[in-house]
C-alpha cells in the first residue's frame, strides 16, 4: 500500500479511483497496489480524517453536517485542519468529481484517538452519502 506524489493528478484518479491536492505536498494518490509510472512514493506517518463537501450524487452536504463533523473530530483529538480537494471517480455515474475537502490530522494519534477513527468515519460516511470515507493510519489510507 503507497501513496504517491502525482504528476498527472487525472490520470491517478483514474488509476487509483481518487486524488487529492494539499497546499503542503500538491497532488497525491494512494494505490494498495503498486503503480508504475504514477509519480514518486510519498512516505507519510500522520493519522488523518477526511470530511467531504459533496455527496456522491453531487449534491452539497449541508453545511451545518460539516460543521458538526468538524467538531467531532477536534473531540475526538485532531489538532490540525487542512482545507484541500478531492479528485474522484463517481461510482454511479463512473464520471470525476472534484470537491473541496476538509482533512484533520496529527502527526501521532494517541491510540485512543486511533480506536476512534473508524466509527467517526462511518458516521462521516453515513451522513454525507459516500460509498466510502478514507482515514489515515500512520500514513496509509485505510477506507470505510
Amino acid at each position: 500500500k503507497m501513496k504517491y506524489l502525482a504528476t498527472n493528478p487525472l490520470e491517478a484518479a483514474l488509476m487509483a479511483g481518487g486524488c487529492t491536492l494539499e497546499p503542503e505536498s500538491g497532488w497525491w494518490t494512494f494505490s494498495p497496489a503498486p503503480l508504475d509510472g504514477i509519480g514518486e512514493n510519498m512516505n507519510g506517518v500522520r493519522d488523518a480524517l477526511y470530511i467531504p463537501t459533496l455527496q456522491k450524487n453531487g449534491d452539497p452536504v449541508a453545511a451545518e453536517d460539516i460543521k458538526s463533523l468538524k467538531a467531532q473530530a477536534r473531540e475526538l483529538g485532531f489538532v490540525n485542519e487542512t482545507a484541500a480537494s478531492g479528485m474522484w471517480v463517481l461510482s454511479e455515474s463512473g464520471e470525476v468529481q472534484i470537491e473541496y475537502i476538509f482533512i484533520f490530522w496529527t502527526q501521532k494519534a494517541s491510540e485512543a484517538v486511533r480506536r476512534g477513527l473508524p466509527e467517526l468515519a462511518g458516521k462521516i460516511k453515513i451522513l454525507t452519502n459516500q460509498d466510502s470515507v478514507a482515514y489515515e493510519l500512520g500514513g496509509e489510507l485505510n477506507f470505510v
